[in-house]
């Protein structure tokens, strides 16, 4: 065990230390499986915008997340609380049904998992 500390140690200065560091975030981040666990589009989706070409609002859509080297977005399924017309469970339905609409129109851009 004594050695433990040591180690960690090492692997944390040989990590930081090195010439044309600031060009390995590119690689990195390349090289990484990129996963963004949080994405409210999904309510922009429903008023109409298409997500599957470059929007004018936010940033969020598919040329920007391939772009960005997103591999894995999550969308958010949230019903506001002022909107009580219909049941939670059916808007957030209905919300589910617009992400898997925009798989299915761009079947080589993104898949449900």
């Amino acid at each position: 065990m004594r050695f433990a500390i040591p180690f960690a140690l090492g692997c944390v200065v040989a990590l930081n230390s090195g010439a044309g560091q600031e060009k390995d975030y590119r690689r990195i981040h390349a090289d990484a499986i990129v996963v963004d666990t949080h994405n409210d589009v999904v309510q922009r989706a429903l008023h109409g915008e298409d997500l599957s070409v470059l929007t004018h609002h936010g940033h969020s859509d598919l040329p920007r997340f391939k772009q960005g080297g997103v591999d894995v977005q999550m969308f958010s399924i949230w019903v506001p609380p002022d909107r009580t017309s219909r049941s939670y469970y059916d808007q957030s339905n209905e919300q589910i049904d617009s992400i898997e609409s925009l798989a299915r129109r761009n079947p080589a851009a993104m898949g449900i998992a």
